[in-house]
C-alpha cells in the first residue's frame, strides 16, 4: 500500500468494512478523503459506513459533500434520502427520493423494498413518488 495514495486507502477501507472492522474502515475512508478531498467515492463510502453505524448526522454531512462533488450521481442522492428517512426527516427524505427517481426510475423499485424507507411505505407522498 502506498501511504499517499487515496485509492489505496479507499480500498483498504472497503476491505476493513467487509470484515466488520468499522472503526478502522472509517479511519481509512477519512484518510482517503483527506488525501483527495475531491474524490466523491471516498465521501460516499464514509457516509455509507456512518449511516450503517447510526451516525446519521455525520453520514448526511458526508453525503452532502459527495453530492457537491458528483451532483449527477443519483445513488448519492438516494442514499442521503435513506439517511434522512432513518433519521425521521420525511421532508428531506422524500425530496431526495424524488430527485433520485427523476434521474433514474429504478429507485422507485429500490425504495419500495428498502428498509431505510420502511417508515414511509404507507405515506401518501411516498406512494406518489414511487408510482409516478
Amino acid at each position: 500500500m502506498k501511504p499517499g495514495d487515496e485509492l489505496d486507502w479507499l480500498l483498504k477501507g472497503q476491505i476493513l468494512e467487509s470484515l466488520n472492522q468499522n472503526e478502522e474502515a472509517l479511519n481509512s475512508y477519512k484518510k482517503a478523503a483527506s488525501l483527495d478531498p475531491n474524490n466523491s467515492d471516498s465521501w460516499q463510502n464514509k457516509a455509507g459506513l456512518l449511516a450503517k453505524t447510526n451516525k446519521l448526522d455525520a453520514a448526511i454531512s458526508s453525503y452532502n459533500r459527495a453530492n457537491e462533488l458528483a451532483p449527477t450521481q443519483p445513488v448519492f442522492i438516494y442514499n442521503r434520502g435513506c439517511a434522512y428517512s432513518r433519521k425521521g426527516d420525511k421532508t428531506n427524505a422524500l425530496a431526495d427520493l424524488e430527485k433520485a427517481v427523476s434521474m433514474n426510475q429504478q429507485f422507485k423499485e429500490y425504495a419500495s423494498k428498502d428498509e431505510d424507507f420502511k417508515s414511509l411505505w404507507e405515506d401518501a407522498d411516498f406512494k406518489k413518488i414511487i408510482s409516478q
